[in-house]
């Protein structure tokens, strides 16, 4: 058993590692975009095409952004946010089981 939840341990050990390294390509590619102030956004360009008029739009300094709104947006995207610091073991415990369920990988975990 303790051969077992070692493995399962180095797994999810070299899980992080590479997820780790993937993103960390892509942070360097954000923090670049601390100072890019972006025309419009994708959805923006999207929802254009379907307009006769062009989209008019003023962007705000981020410490001028409600808190609510800040945290609107976090709970969007990942409810649980709030209150799992930012690893959320039981969606990662989820897939983790599905995935080994299916011996292939079907779903991941929250970070």
């Amino acid at each position: 058993m303790k051969t077992i939840i070692r493995g399962l341990f180095l797994i999810l050990l070299l899980g992080f590692s590479l997820f780790f390294l993937y993103q960390a390509g892509h942070l360097i590619k954000i923090i670049s975009l601390r100072s890019y102030n972006p025309e419009y956004t994708a959805m923006m360009k999207f929802n254009e095409k379907d307009r006769l008029q062009q989209i008019h739009r003023q962007w705000s300094d981020y410490s001028n952004i409600s808190g609510q709104i800040k945290k609107a947006v976090l709970a969007a995207e990942d409810a649980k946010f709030m209150v799992h610091d930012g690893f959320d073991f039981e969606a990662i415990e989820a897939a983790l089981k599905k995935n080994m369920k299916y011996k292939e990988i079907r779903g991941g975990g929250s970070t």
